[in-house]
């Protein structure tokens, strides 16, 4: 889900690169997006295991 968000193919796209990759990936604005939603969704299981609404014996 993160990936795609943000990237635009490039308007003169250079010989010899894929005319589809992005101009402007953006990586490190994706990495730290698919940190805090894993973060966030580690916590809401954490917190639902040690709330005993969920066992996992």
């Amino acid at each position: 889900m993160a990936l795609p968000f943000g990237s635009a193919p490039p308007k003169n796209p250079v010989f010899g690169h894929a005319s589809s990759a992005p101009d402007n990936p953006s990586i490190l604005k994706k990495i730290i997006a698919t940190t805090l939603i894993s973060v966030i969704a580690f916590i809401i299981v954490k917190l639902v295991i040690e709330s005993g609404i969920m066992a996992l014996n």
